[in-house]
């Protein structure tokens, strides 16, 4: 991109052009709330699709401060329409705007501005067209009235499915009557794989009648929260659908940043340390359990899918975002909050770090917000709807970008979804060739105690592997008498060893101690890696080398945990109620102070 035309360095020229434009703007009124209804009406990647106009492409010219430039090239009219783009500004829900200036096109100067107020029960909707014509006003006025027309023709096709009962994303469904057919075949079928599921319906609709964009990337937890369906359950369906040969893996590299997923594998042996995002223009490490996601999208022969792009930075794009706001250089503007009480991130690609802003009743009413290369305070506490003071006290552009802690939990992590022995069972050689980081996994390491082997090994991995499944962990790793088994939550695992004792009562049922069969564990919760163990998956580093330490302390019989997991008040009544023996011990460790460790031994009370 030449210098010369950025955008960012035309700040006088650009505010003629704002206060030359003309302006059309359309209301309506419909019968729903805004937040109801922001994030259809913020979607501007299918509204722009919807009326007609074509396709994007898009590039991006990094900044020295951060984050990058967007340049797009498109057709209107026939004629080639080429313009830079400001990253969009929102604060949801209540208005959502952008600005271009273009350097070949129909247009000098676009600014598209939609607005939601709140009236009684109902929204005023408003969408506001800025413009400064390159070619006569007389031909490009009628133009964007029908454009605006067209705009407010399909909200109103929203707000009547919304009557209809459409919920969310439903309102964009195609419900074809050639696809229900289709959709009736598909869901006999898939009721044959899991006949007593309720996941096959739901995610025939979605696949079939959602749009492209949707369809073809399935987030497993994200349709669970959507259709009121339990996430395991979901996500453990698709993989049998996939392992049908009706959906395929996808391993999406999510940028930490944009939290976009700029790469993505097929299988995780492609996946590598490392990606690039070119609208964040920033390298980024892959965490097994951070930010490599495994997402899912049809089989060609149930959906052809050819997705386009008709607007790269609509804030539907960026869901884990409230806001975002842009700053120039030296600016100071203040804007009014309206959140929900909770915890969120402050950031910028220009400034190192995070703040966390947290909203509750108690929160201050207005404050003042520095942006400096750094963050000069740790977290603020403002009420729902403060006044924000923001100040940009360097001579270049930024932008500000406000997060919502709670969208990681429809991230379905490769971290998860491996710890799973459905994962397992059904793709036993997926696995990267890279090593890829933890930074959190819980680690069961077992041995068998056995004075006569009335069972062989095999049979006794079967015995664990069974009790380990029914509480959502996986048994990766089994030599001889020994196995090694990953959980997301330690509770589970610990719920995997009581059951464990319950099955091996009713084994040793009449025998005496001497021939008892019997095991010892250890679990761990902490970092590690992944590495490949004859083709399969397996993990190595300080929790592995921790559970199977605690593993070595333990008596039969005993469970050995330390204190970080011990103190954990869920874990703690867990024990309770099933009676555990519990006992402290204080461990000596060379050079460094002792630490006490937990042993846990079970007697058999209810859970």
């Amino acid at each position: 991109m030449n210098a010369s035309l950025n955008i960012l360095d035309q700040g006088e020229a650009l505010e003629r052009m704002r206060s030359q434009a003309k302006t059309q703007e359309k209301s309506l009124i419909l019968n729903f709330s805004p937040e109801t209804l922001w994030p259809l009406v913020s979607n501007t990647d299918l509204l722009n699709q919807k009326i007609g106009l074509q396709a994007t492409q898009n590039s991006f010219a990094p900044l020295e401060q951060g984050g990058s430039l967007m340049a797009v090239e498109t057709k209107a009219a026939g004629l080639k329409q080429i313009y830079q783009e400001l990253p969009f500004e929102w604060l949801e829900p209540h208005f959502l705007t952008v600005e271009r200036v273009y350097q070949q096109g129909l247009f000098k100067y676009l600014r598209f501005t939609i607005l939601l107020e709140a009236q009684a029960e109902a929204t005023r909707l408003t969408c506001r067209i800025d413009y400064l014509p390159a070619a006569p006003d007389l031909l490009l006025a009628p133009a964007v009235k029908e454009n605006l027309s067209k705009m407010v023709h399909f909200w109103e096709q929203i707000g009547s499915a919304l009557e209809n009962g459409a919920r969310g994303v439903e309102v964009f469904f195609d419900s074809q009557q050639p696809k229900q057919k289709e959709y009736q075949t598909l869901v006999s079928r898939w009721q044959k794989l899991a006949p007593e599921s309720p996941v096959p319906e739901p995610l025939a609709r979605f696949l079939l009648f959602a749009p492209e964009r949707y369809a073809g990337r399935i987030r497993p937890f994200e349709l669970a929260q959507f259709y009121c369906l339990d996430s395991l359950e979901t996500l453990r369906f698709c993989l049998k659908a996939t392992w049908a040969g009706d959906l395929h893996l996808r391993w999406d590299l999510r940028c930490p940043g944009c939290k976009g997923p700029k790469e993505n594998s097929l299988h995780l042996e492609n996946v590598v340390h490392q990606a690039y995002c070119p609208s964040c223009a920033a390298g980024y490490q892959i965490g097994f359990d951070q930010n490599l996601e495994l997402s899912f999208f049809p089989d060609s022969r149930l959906r052809q899918l050819e997705e386009e792009h008709f607007c790269a930075g609509s804030p539907a794009n960026t869901p884990h975002l409230a806001g975002q706001l842009n700053l120039w250089p030296l600016q100071e503007r203040e804007v009014k909050l309206d959140l929900m009480p909770g915890e969120y991130l402050v950031n910028s690609l220009s400034a190192r770090g995070e703040l966390i802003l947290r909203v509750s009743e108690q929160g201050l009413s207005s404050s003042v917000l520095n942006l400096d290369e750094e963050w000069s305070e740790a977290l603020i506490e403002l009420s729902p709807r403060a006044s924000l003071r923001l100040k940009n006290g360097k001579p270049y552009f930024r932008n500000l970008q406000i997060e919502k802690t709670d969208w990681d939990a429809q991230v379905c992590s490769a971290a998860l979804v491996s710890s799973l022995q459905d994962f397992r069972d059904l793709f036993a050689l997926e696995a990267p060739v890279a090593s890829l980081p933890l930074s959190r996994l819980t680690v069961l390491e077992c041995e068998w105690l056995s004075p006569d082997l009335t069972l062989a090994p095999e049979e006794l991995q079967e015995i664990l592997g069974l009790v380990i499944q029914e509480r959502d962990g996986a048994l990766v790793n089994t030599c001889e008498l020994k196995a090694r088994a990953v959980f997301q939550d330690p509770l589970d695992a610990i719920r995997a060893i009581w059951s464990l004792q319950q099955r091996l009562q009713t084994l040793n049922h009449g025998l005496q101690d001497s021939e008892a069969l019997g095991f010892k564990a250890g679990i761990a919760e902490g970092v590690c890696e992944t590495w490949t163990h004859e083709g399969h998956l397996d993990y190595q580093g300080e929790a592995v080398e921790w559970a199977g330490f605690q593993r070595d302390l333990a008596q039969s019989g005993e469970v050995v945990i330390d204190a970080a997991l011990f103190n954990d008040a869920d874990l703690q009544w867990f024990l309770y109620r099933v009676r555990a023996q519990v006992k402290a011990c204080l461990l000596p460790l060379e050079n460094q102070e002792s630490l006490t460790v937990f042993t846990i031994r079970f007697q058999g009370g209810q859970a």
